[in-house]
C-alpha cells in the first residue's frame, strides 16, 4: 500500500496510507482487545468521539467542489476518523463476550437493513461512490455501538450517551468561544434582503468549527431538554442550581440562534416536562399552543411576532424559508424510483437543489422527503418503523418510572425537527443520539424491572 501511495500520488497516495495504517493498526487492535481492556474506553468513549468528530464542518463548498474533490483535507480527516472508529468497532465486536437478547438488536437490525436500501439506491444515484460512501459512515456507527454492548453490555448506550451530552456542552462553549473573539463571523445578520424589521437583527452561529444557526439552535434545545430531564432525578440542591443553570443557557443559545423550529421542539419539551412533574393543564395548554401555531398559522402581534419573522415577509415563513419548494422538487424525483430512492444525500443535492440554485446547501432539510428521495418507501419506512417503536418504548419506560425523562424529551426534540431538518437518516450527530437511545430503550424495556444503569443518559 506504502509502494502504491509513493508510485501514484495525487488522491490515491492519503487513500493508499490509510489503508496501511489500517492494516498496521488492526492486529494491534485485535491484542488490545483480547486483553480486555477495551472496556476502561477503547470499546466505547473512544470511537464515539472519533464519530463526532467527523461530523465537524471546517469550511463550505459547493455541489460543483464536492464532486471534483470529494477527499480534500476536511474531507480525508472525516474519512480518517470513520475508519479509525471502525477499526476499533470492529475489533471490540470480535473480541467482546458480553451475551445481550437477541430482541435487544432490533435497532442495529433495522439500520442494517437501512443500508442494504441505501446501498441499492446507489445503483441509480448521479454520484454512486459518494451514496455508496454515506451507506459506508452508517455502517460504521453499527458496528461501533454494536462492538461497544458486545465489551460492556446494556451499559454501553449510556456511556455513549454522556458522551453526546459532553459533546453538545463543548459545542456550545465553542459558539461562545466564537461570539467573543469573532463576533464579525460569529454574528449572522437576519433579514438582510428585506426591508422588514427584527428587534434582534443578528443570530449566532459556530465559527470553528463551522455550525449553523439551525444546528445551533439544536444543541441548545438538546441541552435545555436534558437538564430538564436531570431534574426529575436529581435531590440535592446544589446539583438542581447547576442543572436549572444549564437548562438557561440552553435556553438562551436556542433563542440567540433564531432556530423556530428549535422553539416548536423546546415548547413541546416543556409541555411533556409539566406533564411529567403533573401539571397537566398547564402541559395541556403549552401543547395546544403547538397545534394552533402549526395548523392556523398562529403569530403573537407586536414584538414576538417580528422576532419570529426575523425579517421575512408572510410568503417566506409560509414557504418556510424556500423549504417547501424544495420538497416539491424532490418528491418529482423520487417518483422516479419509488422502492429505494436515487441516493442518499445525492440525489437531494445534486439533481434537486442544484438545480434550484442553492448549490452550497448540503441537505434537503427534511429527514422524510430526504429518506424518500434518497432511499424510497422501503428506507422511509424502516425509519418511521423503529421512530414509533422507540417512542412505544420510552413512553412505557416513563410509566414505569417518571424520573426516566430523557429518552422522551430528546425524542421529542428529534421529531420536531425531523419535519424541518435532516436527522435520523444519514450519519451525523443526530443519528448517533437516536440509535444510542433505541438502544438503550430496548435493552431497559426488555426486562421487568429496572436496570442498574437506568439513570446513565441523564448526564
Amino acid at each position: 500500500a506504502i509502494g502504491v501511495a509513493v508510485s501514484t500520488g495525487h488522491v490515491a497516495a492519503p487513500i493508499a496510507i490509510a489503508s496501511a495504517c489500517a492494516l498496521l493498526a488492526a492486529p494491534i487492535c485485535a491484542e488490545i482487545a483480547e486483553r480486555r481492556n477495551l472496556s476502561n474506553g477503547l470499546a466505547v468513549e473512544v470511537p464515539a468521539c472519533l464519530l463526532l468528530a467527523s461530523t465537524l464542518v471546517f469550511r463550505i463548498r459547493d455541489a460543483q467542489a464536492l464532486a471534483a474533490n470529494p477527499l480534500d483535507g476536511p474531507g480525508l480527516f472525516r474519512v480518517a476518523c470513520v475508519t479509525c472508529a471502525l477499526l476499533l468497532g470492529g475489533a471490540a465486536l470480535l473480541s467482546g463476550e458480553t451475551k445481550v437478547k437477541n430482541r435487544d438488536h432490533v435497532p442495529l437490525t433495522t439500520y442494517l437493513c437501512y443500508v442494504a436500501v441505501v446501498l441499492a439506491g446507489a445503483l441509480l444515484s448521479s454520484a454512486p461512490v459518494l451514496t455508496a460512501y454515506r451507506a459506508f459512515e452508517i455502517a460504521a456507527a453499527l458496528i461501533v455501538l454494536a462492538g461497544a454492548r458486545a465489551v460492556v453490555g446494556a451499559e454501553a448506550a449510556a456511556r455513549v450517551l454522556r458522551v453526546l451530552f459532553a459533546f453538545v456542552a463543548v459545542m456550545i462553549i465553542a459558539v461562545g468561544v466564537g461570539v467573543i473573539v469573532a463576533p464579525g463571523l460569529a454574528l449572522e445578520p437576519v433579514g438582510v434582503r428585506t426591508t422588514i424589521g427584527t428587534p434582534v437583527p443578528y443570530r449566532i452561529t459556530g465559527v470553528l468549527p463551522v455550525m449553523s444557526a439551525n444546528l445551533v439552535g439544536t444543541y441548545g434545545a438538546l441541552l435545555f431538554a436534558w437538564t430538564l430531564a436531570r431534574l426529575l432525578s436529581v435531590e440535592t440542591a446544589r446539583q438542581r442550581l447547576w442543572l436549572k443553570v444549564l437548562c438557561a443557557i440552553g435556553l438562551v443559545t436556542l433563542l440567540a440562534a433564531q432556530y423556530r423550529t428549535g422553539y416548536l421542539a423546546a415548547l413541546a419539551v416543556g409541555a411533556l416536562w409539566l406533564f411529567l412533574r403533573d401539571r397537566k393543564g398547564l402541559a395541556v395548554a403549552a401543547l395546544a399552543f403547538v397545534v394552533i401555531a402549526l395548523f392556523f398559522e398562529f403569530v403573537p402581534a407586536g414584538e414576538p411576532q417580528a422576532f419570529l419573522m426575523r425579517g421575512q415577509s408572510t410568503q417566506a415563513v409560509e414557504d418556510l424559508s424556500g423549504r417547501v419548494l424544495w420538497w416539491q422538487t424532490a418528491l418529482d424525483q423520487w417518483r422516479q424510483s419509488p422502492l429505494v430512492g436515487r441516493g442518499l444525500l445525492t440525489a437531494s443535492r445534486f439533481d434537486v437543489l442544484s438545480s434550484l440554485g442553492a448549490s452550497t446547501t448540503a441537505t434537503i432539510h427534511s429527514t422524510w422527503v430526504e429518506a424518500l428521495v434518497g432511499t424510497g418507501l422501503l428506507g422511509g419506512l424502516l425509519l418511521l418503523g423503529l421512530l414509533l417503536g422507540s417512542w412505544r418504548r420510552a413512553l412505557r419506560l416513563i410509566r414505569r418510572n417518571r424520573s426516566q425523562a430523557l429518552p422522551v424529551l430528546t425524542l421529542a426534540v428529534v421529531t420536531v425537527r425531523s419535519v424541518t431538518a435532516n436527522t435520523i437518516e444519514s450519519f451525523d450527530f443526530e443519528l448517533l443520539l437516536f440509535l444510542a437511545l433505541a438502544l438503550y430503550l430496548w435493552a431497559e424495556t426488555s426486562t421487568s424491572r429496572p436496570s442498574r444503569v437506568s439513570h446513565a443518559p441523564a448526564g
